[in-house]
């Protein structure tokens, strides 16, 4: 009898039901005693008391899942979104650390077996209401960090006003998205608590729209960056980040610089002057330099006058090894000098191809003799 009037999970609809059962008033009040349930009422008789315990057990459980919806409650009153600045963009990045994740998938799974409790009728509009916001939370928070990562990505691209020369229609949608994107984030630091600023379907939709044109804006961003690399195949050596990155550069010829080696093989950078930014000769890793046949001046789209450097490059080591090959056959000359006095790769040239045209030369003339006796030479 104790046990019944002390648990703190009776309910007025509890003591209506017992009221309802037992043929008489059963609603303690502040004169309500041990004696009057025990004496007056007779509570502790047997038949009794187990209408009372069985109505105690029941509830005890709705207790059990009301305490459990508070609590949860009470622990996402105090989970709050984390905004980060982000770079020198003047808006942030959100944050969700791993207890929020942990706490989110816990309380999802929980607020499911509740949904199937027999018990949950008193509760049942609470538990679905519970749930549903649960689920909006997770469906917004992936949208939203699937649009960030979108975001993160494309923003220093669409920063650069070359890029958005070159795609205009992709930079008006992803001007959209980041509009968009700066609201909500001024929205959030305002408002940082998780739920009830996720407990909104048109946040939802927004960052599901937003994730299609960023989507979008990838693909046809990855088409155009296939244009480029058509129509200067060397590209294709870069990933699309080093080759958006001379591209957002379009008006500093010197960006190439550093993606060179990756281009072309041995070649490190290549020397520009003044503000047209001539280009005079490439230069290899180990400080060799070869000049080129006549100064080049980008113009145009980087595509078309990296084609013209690897014209130029072509060109320039012709040239070179057809100096190379006059030069060899200068009278007195040692041939130590001349393997100082040219490039490396011209010298093997060279010397190569006047291997082979006196070794020919010997064998057309003695034969196998005469191919023994420039060996000797040699």
């Amino acid at each position: 009898v104790i046990a019944v009037v002390c648990n703190p999970g009776m309910r007025d609809r509890h003591w209506d039901a017992l009221t309802a059962e037992l043929g008489f008033d059963l609603h303690p009040g502040p004169d309500f005693t041990l004696r009057s349930a025990t004496e007056g009422l007779q509570l502790h008789q047997p038949k009794t008391l187990e209408v009372v315990e069985r109505c105690c057990d029941r509830a005890r459980k709705e207790y059990a899942i009301e305490k459990s919806l508070n609590e949860m409650a009470d622990t996402w009153a105090e989970l709050n979104f984390e905004v980060l600045p982000y770079r020198n963009t003047g808006t942030g990045v959100i944050k969700l650390s791993d207890e929020v994740n942990t706490v989110l998938d816990d309380h999802i799974v929980l607020t499911q077996q509740f949904s199937f409790s027999p018990y949950k009728e008193p509760f049942e509009d609470r538990i679905a209401n519970w749930e549903r916001q649960l689920r909006l939370v997770q469906d917004v928070t992936t949208e939203w960090l699937a649009c960030q990562r979108n975001w993160m990505y494309l923003q220093p691209i669409f920063d650069s006003e070359d890029i958005n020369r070159q795609l205009p229609a992709e930079g008006k949608r992803f001007t959209s998205v980041d509009r968009n994107w700066r609201k909500t984030i001024e929205r959030v630091q305002a408002s940082p608590n998780i739920i009830p600023f996720c407990d909104d379907e048109e946040l939802l939709k927004l960052f599901t729209k937003a994730n299609v044109e960023l989507e979008r804006v990838q693909k046809n961003l990855a088409e155009y960056l296939e244009t480029k690399r058509a129509a200067f195949a060397r590209f294709y050596f870069l990933s699309n980040d080093e080759l958006i990155s001379i591209l957002s550069q379009t008006k500093d010829p010197a960006a190439v610089q550093p993606h060179l080696r990756k281009c072309f093989e041995a070649v490190n950078k290549i020397t520009m002057q003044g503000e047209e930014h001539e280009m005079t000769e490439m230069i290899s890793a180990e400080k060799e330099a070869v000049q080129f046949a006549e100064p080049l001046r980008p113009k145009g789209s980087v595509e078309f006058w990296m084609g013209d450097i690897e014209r130029m490059m072509q060109r320039s080591v012709r040239q070179r090894i057809e100096l190379a090959l006059q030069d060899y056959k200068t009278p007195e000359q040692a041939r130590g000098d001349f393997c100082l006095k040219w490039e490396g790769m011209v010298v093997l040239a060279a010397t190569g191809a006047y291997w082979t045209s006196e070794v020919e030369e010997s064998l057309r003339d003695h034969g196998t003799a005469g191919g023994r006796e420039y060996y000797k030479v040699q």
